[in-house]
């Protein structure tokens, strides 16, 4: 709020710039649920039997005329999401501050970096991850990540890479844009996440390769406040989320600038 002083005039108030929201992050693949379901819906997680990981399907030789058949044992593997809240909250003692808004507009701008956190949180600590060790350059990492996926994974994978290792690949011709995505030569869905782990002066990143990403949430829910001792307005957004990751998880370390110094 600009107050005029005397001897001075006040500036002309402007409307400030607006969030963009950054592409090929986690929250630019598709969400089974983008808003309008009850908050009790997944407030317990979510569960579902994936058949993605079960590539012993046995042989079709030898059924005619006279060989003899293989019966594969069916064996769908669980997949899990546990909840999570993401929050945020706002206070003004401006008359016209409109809290719920603010708080809500507040939460949109946050929410994927807190939401890629998270699901790296979950998915480098599952008891399944498979750590690949290291590889000197981007198309050797992607190699032996893809060639990990494709023995054991019958869906499509997704490379989760932090924001920082993306001119790596680019510059290594290891990106191809689709439309509004990013993938490998080889078709995989590549997300690019600011959440995920790669500070400017790390000599070394980690990258990731899951499953097939599930992202269950409900609508966002503001619960304002006034106090009336105080003149403060205030509000709490918060948005319940569950993310999933299909029966699949790989990690590999790579040299954050390969050939060069980070």
């Amino acid at each position: 709020m600009t107050t005029a002083v005397e001897g001075f005039t006040p500036r002309y108030e402007v409307a400030a710039p607006t969030a963009a929201p950054r592409p090929f992050g986690l929250l630019s693949l598709a969400a089974q649920a983008a808003g309008g379901a009850p908050a009790t819906a997944y407030q317990h997680g979510v569960r579902y039997w994936s058949e993605m990981c079960d590539l012993n399907t046995g042989s079709l030789e030898g059924f005619c005329p006279d060989g003899e058949k293989e019966i594969t044992p069916y064996a769908p593997v669980p997949v899990e999401g546990a909840p999570f809240l993401i929050t945020s909250g706002v206070v003004c003692v401006a008359p016209t501050f409109d809290a719920g808004d603010r708080a809500t507009a507040h939460l949109a701008r946050g929410e994927q970096h807190r939401a890629e956190t998270v699901f790296w949180e979950q998915q480098t600590t599952r008891p399944d991850l498979v750590d690949l060790g290291a590889a000197p350059t981007p198309d050797c990492a992607l190699g032996k990540l893809e060639a990990h996926a494709a023995k054991n994974y019958a869906g499509a994978p997704v490379l989760h890479v932090p924001t920082r290792y993306l001119p790596v690949l680019v510059a290594r011709q290891q990106v191809t844009r689709v439309g509004d995505r990013l993938e490998t030569v080889w078709g995989t869905r590549i997300v690019v996440g600011s959440g995920y782990p790669g500070d400017p002066d790390d000599e070394t990143l980690t990258l990731l390769l899951t499953g097939e990403v599930g992202i269950w949430r409900t609508a966002p829910i503001a619960t304002e406040d006034f106090n009336a001792r105080t003149n403060e307005r205030s509000a709490i957004a918060e948005r319940l989320y569950v993310l999933t990751a299909d029966c699949l998880a790989a990690t590999i370390t790579v040299p954050a600038c390969p050939g060069g110094a980070p």
